[in-house]
C-alpha cells in the first residue's frame, strides 16, 4: 500500500457516506474511532484526528487529517494502526505490543494502550538489550516457531517516561501530558535483524508490589490475542476465521504469562532482570 496526505486543508470531519460497522471505544465508552465500507475499500475515521480512505484497487491510503493535526500525528496513526490492520486483513500476523531482544531471541510484551508497553521496551534498550518494535509486532510462522520482525526504529514515549530514560529531566507540572516520539540511537539500540519469538507477555495494570508471573493456558493467550491484534473488517467472515486459526497456533505454540511489576523508575533495572532471568528458563528455549 502506498501512503498519501490529502493537499485539502484540514477541517471538520464531513458526515460519513455509510454507517459504521465497527467502532473503537476507550474505557469510558466514548467512540474514539469508526469503521466504514465505501465503493473500493474502506473509510476509517479517527474521531477529531483524521480519516483514512482505503482504495483496494489503487493499492493507495489516503489521509486528510484534521484541523490542527501535525503530519507527525497523522504519521504515527498509519504506521501503528492503520498499517497493521491491512496487514491482518491481509493475512499477516501483527499483535499490538512491544518487543526486545534478550539472547538473539525475542519476547512480546502484550498490553492495552497506557499498561508501560513502550516504557517496557525503552528500560530494554537502555540496558543493552535492542528493541524491535515499541507498538506492533508483525509474526510469520516458521516451522513450528514464529519470527518477529523488526519495526519503526523509534519509541513513542509519555513525557515522564522519556525524562525517565531518555533525557534525564523532568516534564513540567503544567504541560499537558503527550507522546513524544524518540528515535533509536547508541543508548537505545535498535534490532535490525528478525529473531525467533520465545514468549508472550501480557501486562498487567500495575497494581503488584513485586514483579510477578503466572503462566497462561493456550485458551486465555488466545482470548488475549483476539483484543490485541490487528484486523481491518471483522465483517468479513472468511478472513475472521483464518485471522481467528491463526491466532489459535500462535496461543498453543508459543509460551506465555501474565506479567505484573511496580510502576516505578527506580525499580526497572530490577524488574527487567526478573523478566530476562524468567525468559531463560530451560523450558522456553528452543
Amino acid at each position: 500500500m502506498r501512503f498519501e496526505i490529502s493537499d485539502l486543508l484540514g477541517g471538520d470531519q464531513q458526515s460519513c457516506p455509510e454507517p459504521d460497522f465497527a467502532r473503537w471505544r476507550s474505557v469510558d465508552g466514548e467512540v474514539l474511532t469508526t469503521f466504514h465500507r465505501i465503493p473500493d475499500g474502506y473509510l476509517i475515521r479517527f474521531k477529531e484526528r483524521a480519516d483514512f480512505t482505503v482504495s483496494l484497487s489503487r493499492q493507495v491510503v489516503t489521509c486528510r487529517p484534521d484541523a490542527g493535526v501535525s503530519r507527525l500525528a497523522v504519521e504515527d496513526l498509519y504506521l501503528n494502526q492503520v498499517l497493521p490492520m491491512i496487514q491482518g486483513q491481509e493475512g499477516g500476523l501483527v499483535i499490538h505490543a512491544s518487543a526486545v531482544a534478550v539472547d538473539e531471541a525475542v519476547i512480546g510484551f502484550v498490553g492495552p494502550t497506557g499498561h508501560g508497553k513502550s516504557t517496557l521496551a525503552a528500560a530494554f534498550a537502555r540496558a543493552g538489550m535492542p528493541f524491535l518494535s515499541d507498538d506492533g509486532v508483525h509474526l510469520t510462522p516458521d516451522d513450528g516457531r514464529y519470527i518477529a520482525a523488526p519495526n519503526r526504529p523509534s519509541f513513542r514515549l509519555w513525557q515522564d517516561s522519556e525524562a525517565a530514560l531518555v533525557s534525564g529531566g523532568a516534564p513540567l507540572e503544567d504541560e499537558e501530558e503527550q507522546k513524544t516520539r524518540v528515535a533509536a540511537s547508541d543508548a537505545l539500540p535498535f534490532q535490525q535483524q528478525p529473531l525467533p519469538l520465545r514468549a508472550l507477555y501480557f501486562l498487567g495494570p500495575g497494581d503488584s508490589l513485586e514483579t510477578r508471573f503466572e503462566p497462561l493456558r493456550a485458551q486465555a493467550v488466545l482470548a488475549e490475542l483476539i483484543n490485541h491484534s490487528f484486523l481491518l473488517d471483522v465483517g468479513d467472515k472468511t478472513r475472521l476465521q483464518s485471522h481467528f486459526d491463526a491466532l489459535a497456533k500462535l496461543s498453543a505454540s508459543v509460551p506465555a504469562f501474565s506479567l505484573d511489576y511496580p510502576r516505578d523508575y527506580d525499580r526497572l533495572g530490577d524488574v527487567i532482570s526478573a523478566i530476562v532471568e524468567h525468559s531463560r528458563r530451560r523450558d522456553l528455549i528452543q
